[in-house]
């Protein structure tokens, strides 16, 4: 009888180590899922705390083994890290004072339960002095730097110029072939503008836009090894 009873045991031990086990499977299954709950629209020169909600299923995480906040400014090539404190519910923040005007990008970089997730989000500080919204670049850890410019107001059927500004490790690139491939949202067709060299580093052109509304321009830049580009959005009043 007692041979009998210690075999049930055994059975029931390994039945509910393996339920265990198949549960564990099912969680790790399930997604994590990564929330950065800092405003889109915010003030420079004002610190400011970057939020982010860890959750999985239905449920808020807690035990994140790493949450670290990366930030850099659009068209720049320097980037910050930021380590992330747990507060409670699954949250995750920490501190950050965007000192200049401009387009950010914010990444909230998650390990936990042996899982990884890095969502992205835009940050626009205080007013930019123009209109163009950087994309995130093909070329994030390039020694390029390339921040295009438009002087004004940006109308239709009136002449804007375009200026890049391009560094390659902090210093002007000089004599580089730089042109502006401009095509509106929608279309197709693209259009290649030449650029000249107007001071050292900052490559310039005209363009006038027959139509209002969003336009991609991505600025292609060459010179000996070097290949970069780096695409922008702006927008056209009518």
């Amino acid at each position: 009888m007692r041979k009998y009873t210690v075999i049930l045991l055994s059975a029931i031990l390994l039945g509910g180590c393996s339920m265990e086990k198949e549960s564990r499977k099912s969680e790790n299954k399930i997604p994590l899922e990564v929330s950065i709950l800092t405003p889109e629209t915010i003030s420079s020169h004002e610190e400011i705390t970057l939020k982010a909600l860890v959750t999985q299923g239905e449920e808020k995480v807690t035990d994140a083994n790493d949450v670290v906040f990366e930030v850099w400014q659009s068209g720049r090539n320097d980037r910050e890290m930021l380590n992330a404190e747990h507060h409670g519910d699954g949250i995750y923040s920490a501190k950050k004072r965007f000192s200049e005007n401009g387009h950010y990008f914010v990444v909230a970089h998650v390990t936990a339960r042996n899982m990884h997730s890095m969502p992205t989000k835009q940050v626009i500080a205080g007013t930019p002095e123009n209109t163009v919204v950087f994309q995130e670049e093909d070329h994030p850890h390039s020694h390029i730097s390339i921040n295009l410019k438009t002087d004004g107001d940006l109308k239709q059927s009136k002449k804007a110029k375009l200026t890049a500004k391009i560094l390659k490790e902090g210093q002007p690139l000089t004599n580089a072939n730089v042109s502006f491939e401009v095509w509106q949202d929608g279309q197709q067709q693209s259009e290649y503008i030449e650029a000249s060299e107007s001071i050292s580093g900052e490559y310039q052109a005209s363009k006038s836009f027959s139509k209002s509304g969003s336009y991609n321009i991505k600025v292609h830049v060459t010179k000996e090894e070097i290949h970069e580009h780096q695409l922008s959005q702006l927008t056209i009043n009518p």
